[in-house]
């Protein structure tokens, strides 16, 4: 499992505009939970079509449509799963890695322990 950073641990310095949302990418486990360190050949297959991460900003337009109550709307802060290939992965001025991805490429919010 990826190690999802919190919203505190995030300072980007970028700002999304049009319908972007900003990512911080969670980083992939070095080792199994047996202490067996993956290669980045087996890291890569077991993250194939997904990619979790951290919502840490949206622009004011992202996610205007009337399909959904604003409930159902990713909110920042929130662990979300993203298209592995979706976005630009941009450095952060804090040296973390994020995806600048459009708003519709959040295909869903994580619930955390």
């Amino acid at each position: 499992m990826a190690n999802v950073p919190t919203l505190a641990e995030c300072q980007p310095g970028i700002t999304p505009t049009g319908f972007c949302a900003l990512v911080a990418i969670a980083e992939q486990q070095e080792k199994t939970s047996g202490g067996v360190f993956l290669p980045d050949s087996m890291k890569d297959k077991n993250q194939v079509v997904e990619q979790r991460g951290r919502l840490v900003s949206i622009s004011p337009v992202a996610f205007d449509f009337a399909n959904f109550s604003d409930d159902e709307l990713p909110k920042v802060g929130d662990a979300v799963i993203i298209a592995k290939l979706s976005g630009v992965q941009v450095d952060g001025n804090d040296g973390r890695k994020y995806r600048l991805v459009q708003d519709r490429d959040i295909l869903a919010v994580v619930e955390e322990a």
